[in-house]
């Protein structure tokens, strides 16, 4: 027989693709303005912000105030926005706590959130007070979470909306305050260098560089075309990249403009991700190598946990993967689900299903050995807890690499170009030696 879960009872069916469009009333093409629009005003405030003071010191002391100010500027802006990144997720893990903690007391979720709003100050207290407000007024919880905290997630928000429905909201909130909290000081200490360092080398090695291959280089060009000698291979190589990438000033520029303003206005203002690009951002990162392991693991794991709460219950696999479909995932994994759904409504084997509908050999085999043995939530279980430990060392090492690789990078440009300067005053001292320069 199976339990019977605790549920919490609404006049009608909900599901979160239902209530979102109660957060977001614009159709796409108001939403593609109004995105237009944010992009365009932050950007005219960041250059307005940064070029005024820039051309102020540069015509008071040329480059010397100005380009410390650039470099400040520049560095400063990301490190804001990490930093308020930061507040805004101790934020929501606060809130999260408090709900966590008054579920698990089995406590009156008003009173407690007013005893937790009265202990905070600041936004949070207001957050609770907006969340308390919101459920008073028999608004659900992912939808009081969505509208009153905007620090949390469309992930959570959605993992939230379907542990209610499922009865497992206390479960779902130890997860996710876990996922919150439970990261040692070592990590958030080498995010903290990952944030800093690689923006203050490539601005500094690259100005070095491009001072170089304008002030020094044409120098060379010049020098031995007056004496008659050929110029080495390398230098002409960092030469014609140099001219090559002269073009490219103006995109950088932009696009230099572009991420400083929407990284202050993610440090001034909280505000939800557009969905307008959602599919075609979600496919880019399917492709890459580098991010599709990680988003990959992160999906299959908030897949597999929800079908196992699902069938734990009762419920089909067919329904379990229904009821699915209103997770946050990526678009990718969610075309998968659709046909895996298709394939068990066909009357297909679980296992059998899932390898035709591309999904991974490892869960397509387990379900297959499951559907035998009758352990079926067990053995998605043990597939959430293994995608979740994949995710969680694949993001770590992403993280790991962001440094070594830009240094790397960074190294050999720097190589290059000293490898530039060096041959030619080495060809010049051979063929002085040989009395070779007329």
């Amino acid at each position: 027989m199976n339990p019977q879960p605790l549920q919490i009872g609404y006049a009608t069916q909900r599901s979160y693709a239902r209530f979102w469009p109660r957060l977001n009333q614009r159709g796409p093409k108001m939403e593609f303005l109004h995105w237009l629009g944010s992009l365009l005003a932050w950007s005219l405030g960041t250059l307005i912000l940064i070029g005024v003071p820039l051309g102020f010191l540069f015509n008071v002391s040329g480059p010397v105030l100005s380009y410390p100010f650039l470099l400040v500027a520049v560095v400063l802006t990301p490190l804001l926005a990490a930093a308020s990144r930061s507040v805004r997720r101790r934020r929501a893990a606060s809130v999260l706590g408090y709900l966590q903690q008054a579920i698990r007391l089995n406590l009156p979720l008003n009173r407690f959130l007013a005893a937790a709003a009265h202990s905070e100050k600041g936004r949070l207290s207001r957050e609770l007070v907006e969340l308390r407000h919101e459920l008073e007024g028999g608004t659900p919880l992912a939808v009081a979470l969505a509208m009153s905290v905007p620090e949390i997630s469309e992930r959570n928000i959605a993992l939230i909306d379907y542990a209610e429905q499922m009865g497992r909201l206390p479960e779902t909130l130890d997860r996710l305050v876990s996922e919150q909290v439970g990261e040692s000081r070592k990590v958030r200490e080498n995010r903290t260098i990952a944030t800093w360092y690689p923006p203050i080398l490539m601005i500094v090695g690259g100005s070095v560089v491009a001072l170089i291959d304008v002030f020094v280089l044409p120098k060379f060009t010049a020098l031995f075309k007056d004496f008659h000698l050929p110029l080495p291979a390398a230098t002409r190589w960092v030469v014609g990249a140099a001219d090559w990438l002269v073009l490219l000033v103006p995109i950088v520029v932009v696009v230099v403009l572009v991420m400083c303003a929407m990284r202050f206005r993610e440090a001034v203002k909280m505000s939800r991700p557009t969905w307008l690009f959602r599919g075609m951002t979600d496919r880019l990162l399917w492709m890459l190598p580098l991010s599709r392991g990680p988003i990959r693991d992160r999906a299959l794991a908030d897949l597999c946990t929800a079908l196992a709460d699902s069938v734990e219950l009762g419920y089909p696999l067919d329904q379990a993967l229904l009821r699915a479909q209103q997770l946050e995932l990526n678009v990718v994994i969610k075309g998968r689900m659709q046909r895996w759904g298709q394939g068990l409504a066909a009357g297909r084997p679980p296992g059998e299903a899932a390898r035709e509908a591309d999904m991974p050999q490892l869960l397509a085999g387990m379900l297959t050995t499951a559907s035998a043995a009758s352990n079926t939530g067990d053995v998605l279980r043990f597939l959430a807890r293994y995608y979740s430990g994949r995710f969680v060392l694949g993001r770590e090492l992403l993280r790991g690499m962001a440094v070594p690789a830009i240094t790397l990078l960074m190294g050999i440009l720097v190589g290059a170009v000293a490898l530039a300067l060096i041959v030619p005053l080495q060809r010049l001292i051979e063929a002085f030696a040989r009395g070779g320069l007329r």
